[in-house]
Formats: C-alpha cells, structure tokens, sequence
C-alpha cells in the first residue's frame, strides 16, 4: 500500500483491496491498523479499508471484525470528510439492519453526503443482491488480472 501510494501508481492502487482480501483472515489485524491510524495519509487508509471490505466478503468469519473497524472510522466526526464517507459506503455494502440508523444521522450531519434522502437510503438496505464491486473479489487473482 505504501509504495503503491508514494508512486502514486493508480493502477495499483485499485487493484490493491482485491489483492489483500485474498491473504485471509491473517490480513486483518494489519489492515484494520493501517485503517485506524490518523497519523497516516487518507489514500492509504481508504485502500486498506476497502481490502478489510474485500476480507469481509470472502470470509466471513471476520465480518464483525471488519465491520467494527469500518464503523470507527465512519461515525467518527473529527475523521476526514472523504474517508467517513468511504467507510459508510463499504459498511452500506453489508446492508447490516444496525447500521442503516447511523448511516442516516452521519449522511445528514456531512455535507459530502447531504444529497442522500434518508428513503433511498432505506430503499437501499431492503435490497437482497450483492454489490457488483463484490465481484472483483470473489474471482481468483489470476482470472483478474487477465
């Protein structure tokens, strides 16, 4: 993530998530830390925020962990604008009932998401299909990069 983001090599950066969420669970303590931490830049943060996202989809046994880490992140006031609202979005994808409150109160209180009515958001969460950016992860890493 750090070489990635101080090359600024956009491919790589994108592809990154789907490439950490394949190492399995023993990403997660390292990616959750490297999301958590203030001290580091926005882009690394949000690249291994969307690789826990990743991590989540393909095991489930640590989606609650993931999920936790997101929410601190995202219903955190004095965290940057951009990356709340990355964090709100990969935490919307799991469509847990619990957070569909809170979605609702932090897209009020942030300008960045004020256009979002609080119906589409629960419009949002009754649906029962995956997120198609779900799919880039389920797919093995060879079959990707063709």
């Amino acid at each position: 993530i750090f070489l990635a983001c101080s090359t600024r090599h956009e491919e790589a950066l994108e592809d990154l998530p789907v490439a950490l969420a394949q190492c399995g669970p023993v990403a997660l303590r390292p990616l959750a830390s490297i999301a958590e931490d203030r001290t580091l830049e926005g882009t690394i943060r949000s690249v291994a925020a969307s690789g826990l996202e990743g991590l989540a989809v393909l095991h489930q046994e640590v989606r609650k962990d993931v999920l936790e880490s997101l929410r601190k992140i995202a219903f955190a006031s004095d965290e940057s604008a951009s990356l709340r609202s990355h964090a709100i979005s990969l935490i919307a994808h799991f469509r847990e009932p619990e957070d569909a409150r809170s979605i609702k109160n932090a897209s009020r209180a942030m300008a960045l998401m004020s256009d979002l009515n609080t119906d589409d958001i629960d419009d949002y969460f009754k649906q029962h299909d995956d997120p198609e950016s779900w799919k880039s992860y389920r797919v093995g890493l060879l079959e990707y990069y063709q």
